[in-house]
């Protein structure tokens, strides 16, 4: 099943940092690499701190979890970066800032 997460988490990897959301607050300043083809993210962040409710608490606390837990990351055959993770595949699409869960991980 694919679902798309909107308005939804993002991420915007910098040259030296990343800057992520699960939709609600914001966390900064997390140095990553991708080595062995896995995604390491560093936990040096920041976060802010707004209360966005259950629902969209749980996805933020759900995406960055995602993205400090070394998924493993690859390019696709259209210059998109896919994050994935046991059964969870994360298709991050440049823009607009919108990503897409589900499909199958590669093999």
């Amino acid at each position: 099943m694919v679902q798309s997460m909107s308005p939804g988490p993002w991420v915007d990897f910098g040259s030296n940092t990343l800057t992520a959301s699960g939709g609600c607050n914001m966390d900064s300043g997390a140095s990553w690499t991708i080595e062995y083809g896995a995604l390491r993210v560093g936990r040096d962040y920041g976060i802010t701190l707004i209360a966005c409710g259950p629902p969209a608490d749980a996805q933020d606390h759900w995406w960055i979890n995602f993205l400090t837990a070394s998924p493993r990351a690859l390019w696709d055959t259209s210059s998109r970066l896919v994050i994935y993770a046991n059964d969870i595949v994360v298709t991050l699409r440049e823009e607009p800032r919108n990503i897409v869960v589900g499909g199958r991980p590669p093999h």
